[in-house]
This record gives C-alpha cells, sequence and structure tokens, in this order.
C-alpha cells in the first residue's frame, strides 16, 4: 500500500495534523515506526489515543465535569470556547490561592452554579 494514501497516514497527517517528527516524539516511537504505521502497520491504541488527544479531538475525562473540554495545540479549550495556555492556568491557580477564605467560598459557589447551567443547558 502506497504510505500516502493509508488509512494511518491521512489519521496522523490530515486528521491530528502531525509531521513524522512530532508524532513520533508525542509517542515515543522512532521515526521508522511512524513510517511503518503510515505503510499500513497497525498504530498501537494508546498511540492513537495520544495522537487524538494532541490534536484537540478528544480528551479523557475522570468524570462528567470534564464533558466539553479539548485539549488544543499549547493548551486547554473550555466548553465556552475559551482558549487556557499553562501561562493563564497557573496564574488563575495563584489567584486563587491569593484570595481569602471568603473569596474563595464565593469562587466555589460560581463554578457549581456555572456548572449546574451548564448541564442544564445541555440537557435543552
Amino acid at each position: 500500500m502506497d504510505r500516502k494514501t493509508s488509512q494511518n497516514y491521512i489519521f496522523r497527517r490530515f486528521e491530528c495534523g502531525l509531521s513524522l517528527d512530532e508524532a513520533a516524539k508525542l509517542c515515543f516511537k522512532s521515526v521508522s515506526d511512524i513510517e511503518k504505521w503510515d505503510e499500513g502497520e497497525p498504530i498501537p491504541p494508546e498511540c492513537r489515543r495520544l495522537m487524538r488527544m494532541y490534536s484537540g479531538r478528544e480528551i479523557c475525562g475522570i468524570n462528567d465535569e470534564w464533558d466539553g473540554w479539548r485539549i488544543s495545540r499549547g493548551g486547554i479549550i473550555t466548553p465556552a470556547n475559551e482558549f487556557l495556555d499553562p501561562d493563564r492556568i497557573i496564574t488563575g491557580n495563584y489567584l486563587l490561592q491569593l484570595g481569602t477564605r471568603e473569596d474563595r467560598a464565593a469562587a466555589h459557589r460560581v463554578l457549581k452554579y456555572s456548572r449546574l447551567i451548564r448541564r442544564n443547558k445541555d440537557r435543552l
């Protein structure tokens, strides 16, 4: 099978947007391993999942609170389609830590209500 027409090549290159080097680095494999996948050898399920997650096609949530979240290159996309890079996440965390106990309690209540609203919205 021609490498450029294999389903694995199409998945890696066009669906996930990964070069040979990027896929090898992401999956902790050699470039020759990736080339074998492109030629039709099966992609290990854990590598396929990593590639999907990296490209923002899938996120593995531990519980329902992660529904609607996606991983994108360099950050996380919230259900409200907001992009959070590592700096924003760390900054937000530190700001929450600096707040008073009352600030943290209020932030917890706001988060709780926003999740309830989101769940109800999803049901409609």
